[in-house]
């Protein structure tokens, strides 16, 4: 079915089993990290508190992320962060298809 929808998406015969097998890997990855969060008891304001710890001496980037709200997203997010890093694997297919 995977194939199928990629086919009829655009992407070339020859892209066809590696592209399934990046959105593959990647959907079970995410799977497994929410999992591994829920398994541990880790909420998003305990990660929120954390990140506003971090030391903008030692970590200059990610206290500036911080500062600047990159990961103030909340639960609500997952399904337009999840539909935007799928988007970026297929556009990437898309693009290389020649390769």
């Amino acid at each position: 079915m995977l194939l199928g929808l990629l086919r009829e998406g655009g992407i070339a015969e020859h892209r066809l089993v590696e592209a399934a097998d990046m959105l593959v890997l990647h959907t079970t990855a995410v799977a497994a990290e929410e999992a591994n969060r829920a398994a541990a008891g880790q909420d998003s304001d305990r990660v929120k508190r954390a990140l506003a710890a971090v030391s903008g001496d030692r970590f200059p980037v990610v206290a500036a992320l911080v500062r600047q709200g990159m990961f103030a997203g909340d639960d609500h997010d997952d399904d337009a962060r999840m539909r935007r890093s799928l988007d970026v694997i297929l556009d990437g297919i898309t693009a290389n298809q020649s390769c």
